[in-house]
């Protein structure tokens, strides 16, 4: 009987890293629900390199949050000491990423198991529409949280 144990990505921080600096890709599987529709949890993998200075707008990056969380987001923007960040399946930008946060770029992802480059056109198309899909998903919510302001400020009135 094979038993497999999962490992936090804190317990592999040590290996991805030294991975990484020797040159080497690493494959992990994501989890969660940010980067849907794209990667789905428990489906699809994400091939790891170094990245190699500055990195560029939609690249999706691999970084450690000052919490200790380690994230997959895509750079949303890219500004001169730091990155804005979001998930494909969010609508609120992370500010303030600095590049000694990001400890990885995505090279190639495994999408339910077929490889695709972050160069290939069919991806790059996606990318440009999902992300003007993140701005109407944003002004939307703003919307609704401005119609639920005022619907509790009627009832409070009541």
């Amino acid at each position: 009987m094979m038993v497999s144990k999962q490992y936090t990505y804190s317990e592999l921080e040590s290996i991805i890293t030294e991975k990484l600096s020797s040159g080497a890709c690493v494959t992990i599987q994501p989890k969660g629900i940010s980067m849907l529709p794209l990667i789905h949890q428990g489906r699809d993998e994400v091939v790891l390199k170094k990245p190699d200075g500055r990195l560029n707008k939609f690249d999706i990056v691999f970084y450690k949050r000052a919490s200790g969380q380690f994230v997959l987001h895509r750079i949303i923007k890219v500004r001169k000491n730091d990155y804005i960040l979001c998930g494909d399946n969010q609508t609120e930008y992370e500010y303030n990423i600095k590049d000694d946060m990001i400890l990885a770029v995505v090279d190639e992802l495994i999408i339910d198991g077929k490889t695709v480059s972050v160069t290939d056109c069919e991806y790059l198309e996606y990318v440009k529409k999902n992300f003007r899909n993140i701005k109407k998903r944003r002004l939307i919510g703003k919307v609704k949280g401005f119609i639920k302001l005022i619907l509790r400020w009627e009832q409070r009135k009541k």
